[in-house]
């Protein structure tokens, strides 16, 4: 994919991240990389950490669900 395309695949994956899926605004993930062929999205740990400190599985699903439907 061209350079262009990477970041269009970017900015419209980042835009609907931000503007469209509260959930996801309020666990702070947002979009590490979209090339086109491959999203990756990422939540920091401090804000979505259960008592373990560990990832809370609410957002691991919320993550994978986000990214399956992007």
């Amino acid at each position: 994919a061209s350079d262009v395309y990477k970041r269009q695949a970017y900015q419209k994956t980042r835009s609907l991240v931000i503007k469209h899926l509260l959930l996801d605004r309020a666990m702070k993930i947002s979009v590490d990389e979209n090339n086109g062929q491959e999203l990756s999205l990422c939540a920091p740990l401090v804000h979505n950490s259960n008592d373990r400190d560990t990832a809370f599985g609410g957002i691991l699903n919320c993550i994978a669900v986000t990214s399956s439907w992007c």
